[in-house]
């Protein structure tokens, strides 16, 4: 694979400077564009300041949007229609930040995999991906108590087959970039060791979208 490596720089005024050193590029992303309200561009700085520059990019290349919830205690919701991500308060927990960036990398792995607008099939409903899925989900109810399934129904919930691939898709892209795993709850451990083929293969795909994408 043709890596990259980036060179990011934050100015005070809320712009972003991507250098891809490679190419001997620079994006400039003006963060106003995106989320309009001050106080929300300081909620978000400290976790895009986590992002690899890949993904920063992938984010801004979307023309994406952002919005912060005071009240919305720790959740994150994805607005296809509108093309926004707003992430709840997560000041309740000790680990803040690293639940902020996870929810942002689950939220925009939605942004990812939603084709709908555009007529496609979801890249989570992909023939490949879902016969790997079946397979291990077949494999978890004949190995396991239901515990563990409980801990996962998120994910396995065969009433909204289509909404638990998504979240499947939208937690492997924040898997796939978060270096916190360590500090994951039991659902998403539960997950990475009962759904590996799975995880590998929604990689696969992400990988390959980000090589299909030129502004990547």
């Amino acid at each position: 694979k043709d890596t990259k490596i980036y060179e990011m720089t934050y100015t005070d005024d809320y712009n972003i400077k991507i250098f891809d050193k490679k190419n001997r590029k620079t994006e400039i992303i003006d963060l106003k564009q995106y989320i309009k309200d001050d106080n929300a561009i300081q909620k978000f700085l400290p976790t895009l300041k986590q992002l690899p520059g890949q993904v920063l990019l992938k984010m801004f290349s979307k023309q994406i949007f952002f919005e912060y919830d005071q009240q919305d205690n720790e959740n994150g919701t994805w607005d296809i229609v509108n093309n926004s991500l707003t992430i709840g308060n997560w000041e309740n927990r000790i680990d803040e930040n690293d639940a902020l960036l996870f929810t942002l990398l689950h939220e925009l792995g939605h942004s990812i995999d939603n084709k709908k607008l555009s007529g496609s099939v979801d890249l989570s409903s992909k023939e490949e991906v879902m016969n790997t899925y079946r397979e291990e989900l077949k494999n978890l109810k004949e190995s396991t108590t239901g515990q563990q399934e409980k801990y996962i129904d998120y994910f396995t919930d065969s009433t909204e087959e289509q909404n638990a691939a998504g979240e499947r898709f939208a937690e492997t892209h924040a898997i796939m970039y978060s270096n916190n795993c360590t500090k994951l709850n039991m659902r998403k451990l539960y997950f990475a060791q009962y759904f590996p083929r799975t995880i590998a293969k929604i990689m696969e795909i992400l990988i390959k979208e980000e090589c299909d994408n030129k502004s990547i």
